[in-house]
Parts: structure tokens; C-alpha cells; sequence
């Protein structure tokens, strides 16, 4: 089984749980912060997936970074995964748990590639727009890629939207040879 697979599987397992529990908001908080300190901490992801580490070591040092800090149900499912030794795959599944909310909720998470990087109010009608188009808040983050002379281009998941300059350009050059 793949790790998406197995991230997926245990995502829907917590949201299944959150949902009859109904902590749905609290757990998908929990989830958000502890994939930002993922992200930030590669040491700890190294530390979690290393399998010369005892499953109890690795559970003491999550009980002292988490208890206290996490919902019961998110604390529980740690564990959980501690016990059936799957804690090397906690960023995949919280991840994929994070995306499963998000959709559920209606929000969703792009990236905006441009020349020059864009004010807010660029990337509120940006949201505006997409919102308008999909019924989905979108919250999206702007990236200066040099390589872009103008316009800009927005992905979100697998799709890419291209407005930028050389793009038009290669459609207009392709419609003028077409004639």
C-alpha cells in the first residue's frame, strides 16, 4: 500500500472519529499547527520515521511535546499510531486529514506565481474571483518567479491557471500559424 493510500486511510478513520465526537474544528486545528511544526522540523520527522528508535522512546518525547498542548481525540490518535507503529507516516496522514477538512469546510489553498510579488488587495480579487467561480474560500500564497515576465500563473492542487505573458504570446503565435 502506498503512503497516500495509508495516509488517506487513517485521515478518514480521524474524521469519521471527530465527526461522531464532534470535534471537528478542534481536532482540524490541532492538525494544522502540528503539520506547521512538521514542516518546520525536519529533525523531528527524521526522528519519528527512524525505526532504530524504540516506539516507546518516541512516545514519551511526543508525550512531552504534545500533552496538554492537543484535544483529547488528537492526543489519542497519536498514540493510536504510536501503538500500531505507523508514527513515521503522522506528516502524510496529517496532511491528507488537514485536506479532507478543508474541503469539507469549503476552503481551499493555492499558490500564485508572478513577476513582482502582488499587494493584498491583488490577491483579494484574486480570492474573489475564485471563490465566485468555485463557491470555495480560497486562501493563496504569492511567489516571485523571476522567470515570468509578466502576468501571473495559479495553482491549486493539480491545476494550473496560466495568464502569464509568454503563455498569451505562444497561443497567439500558435493561432497565427494556424491561419
Amino acid at each position: 500500500m502506498s503512503n497516500s493510500n495509508l495516509a488517506d486511510r487513517y485521515a478518514k478513520t480521524l474524521l469519521a472519529m471527530c465527526e461522531k465526537e464532534n470535534l471537528l474544528n478542534a481536532v482540524h486545528q490541532d492538525f494544522v499547527a502540528l503539520t506547521e511544526i512538521l514542516e518546520s522540523n525536519l529533525e523531528f520527522i527524521q526522528f519519528l520515521s527512524n525505526p532504530t528508535i524504540k516506539l516507546q522512546q518516541k512516545s514519551k518525547v511526543l508525550q512531552k511535546a504534545f500533552e496538554g498542548n492537543l484535544s483529547g481525540l488528537s492526543y489519542r490518535f497519536i498514540n493510536f499510531l504510536i501503538s500500531k507503529n505507523r508514527i513515521s507516516y503522522l506528516k502524510n496522514i496529517s496532511d491528507s486529514f488537514v485536506a479532507m477538512v478543508d474541503d469539507k469546510l469549503g476552503k481551499g489553498k493555492g499558490l500564485v506565481y508572478s513577476a513582482i510579488a502582488l499587494d493584498e488587495g491583488q490577491l483579494a480579487r484574486i480570492q474573489s474571483a475564485f471563490q465566485k467561480k468555485s463557491g470555495k474560500v480560497y486562501t493563496f500564497e504569492n511567489k516571485v518567479h523571476k522567470s515570468l515576465v509578466g502576468g501571473f500563473k495559479i495553482q491549486i492542487d493539480d491545476l494550473v491557471y496560466d495568464w502569464s505573458i509568454e503563455t498569451k504570446l505562444k497561443n497567439l503565435k500558435r493561432q497565427m500559424l494556424a491561419n
